[in-house]
Formats: C-alpha cells, sequence, structure tokens
C-alpha cells in the first residue's frame, strides 16, 4: 500500500507524509538431471581456482532464489494551486534490500552462494501534481516525482564449496543515486469529501546496489561493494481519497 496523509490549513500552503511498502518480490527456479551434466556461470577469479567451485559443476540439483523488498518515506512542503496543481518539495528515504541464493549439490559435493546487498537512501525531492477535469466529476491526472540521494550501501558475499569457505566478503560504500517517478490515472469525485482512482505508474531508480551484481563478473575473495545498477518498476493501482 501508500498511504498519504496532507494538511492544507490556508488551501495554499501545507504540508505531506507519504509512506510506501512494504513491497516484496520473489522470484525462483529448480533444475535437475539424473546425468549429473548441469553446469554454472559463476567464474573464479584469482586468488579463487575452479576447484574451489567444484560443486557447482556437474551437478544433479541446482536451484536459485531472489528476494527484494522496497520501502519509502517521504515528509514533504507543499504549495496547491486551485486544487488544480500540487508543487511538492521534500526529504525522502527508500531501504530496498536484495537477497540471491544458488544452491548446487552433485554427487559427492553441495555448493551454495549467498549474496545480500542493502540500499539505504536518503535525499531531496521534488515532485508536482496534475488534474484536469474531463466532465462532471470526473478528471485526469498526472503525477511526477524526482530525487537525487545519498546511498549508503552494504553487501555480503558468502560461498560455500562442500563444507570449505571460497569467499566471505563485506564491505559498505557512499555514492550517490537518482530517483524518477511518473504516473497517470483517472478520479472520479462522488463529492467534495470522497473520490476514487484508478492509474499505472512506473518508477526507474538509478546507481543501486544488487545482490547478482556482486559476483557477476566471478567470485573473489575480497571485493567492494558494486553500486551501479538499474531498478525498473511499473503497474498499475486504485485507491480512494478523503477529504475533509
Amino acid at each position: 500500500p501508500r498511504l498519504t496523509i496532507g494538511y492544507v490549513p490556508d488551501c495554499v500552503n501545507g504540508y505531506e507524509f507519504s509512506y510506501t511498502g512494504r513491497f516484496q518480490w520473489n522470484r525462483g527456479a529448480i533444475a535437475s538431471s539424473a546425468d549429473g551434466d548441469l553446469r554454472t556461470i559463476l567464474r573464479a577469479i584469482p586468488p579463487v581456482d575452479e576447484s574451489s567451485l567444484s560443486a557447482f559443476q556437474d551437478a544433479n540439483i541446482q536451484s536459485q532464489f531472489q528476494h527484494s523488498e522496497y520501502t519509502s518515506v517521504e515528509v514533504s512542503r507543499t504549495h496547491v494551486g486551485w486544487d488544480i496543481a500540487k508543487l511538492l518539495a521534500g526529504i525522502r528515504y527508500i531501504d530496498f534490500s536484495d537477497k540471491f541464493a544458488i544452491f548446487s549439490k552433485s554427487d559427492t559435493e553441495l555448493g551454495r552462494l549467498l549474496s545480500r546487498a542493502d540500499n539505504r537512501m536518503i535525499g531531496f525531492q521534488l515532485g508536482m501534481d496534475l488534474l484536469y477535469p474531463i466532465c462532471t466529476n470526473l478528471y485526469t491526472d498526472a503525477r511526477g516525482r524526482a530525487g537525487l540521494f545519498a546511498n549508503f550501501a552494504s553487501m555480503d558475499l558468502l560461498v560455500l564449496n562442500d563444507g570449505n569457505l571460497t569467499a566471505a566478503v563485506h564491505d559498505k560504500s557512499t555514492d550517490y543515486s537518482a530517483v524518477l517517478e511518473f504516473g497517470s490515472g483517472l478520479k472520479y469525485r462522488f463529492c467534495d469529501a470522497l473520490a476514487i482512482r484508478c492509474g499505472w505508474e512506473a518508477w526507474w531508480f538509478g546507481r543501486l546496489a544488487a545482490s547478482e551484481d556482486q559476483f557477476r563478473r566471478g567470485v573473489v575473495s575480497t571485493r567492494s561493494v558494486r553500486i551501479n545498477d538499474d531498478f525498473i518498476v511499473v503497474g498499475v493501482n486504485i485507491g480512494a481519497e478523503f477529504r475533509y
């Protein structure tokens, strides 16, 4: 859900609080082969050698799973014009975590790879909401947000090969990230106090740390956190608005 509470004491200048989350995304896959011919795209980079990833080669069963979570909190100052346009500026905090796991089993060995990346972002955001009447009680609207953030990112990477530790990496770093949001929809107002709305939105998050990106170029025993991934969300929404 997204919950937004606004207060406009003089019908022009006001404040707004918005909470979005907790969104969760899950995906996974499993493969099996009686012949033990399942391979891997994992590469060893010195000082890690190929023998340290032997459990991921010639496997009978392999599985992978990814889990992501997203939460956002916004506190803004607003400026409303004739109930048609709303400008806002404020502070936003975003928490985006991403986990990835690979399990591989052969006749004699068991391998595990666990990767986690956390993004804790705080920064300044500008936005605009526009409302345009189509006919009596029916409106179309547009919603836009743009922000620049400091991203306090961290990563953990653990690789076990047949009970032996191949890699154990932990690192933190601070970089910049950006967010763009745009949406549009239709609003039907039953009365001054109650309206319903449905529409679509697209979100873009730039320069995030992603779990799979921490080992994409290969498995090493040491590494700094990589912060260069993009995350895109597109979806539909439906909601209600209460005013008094």
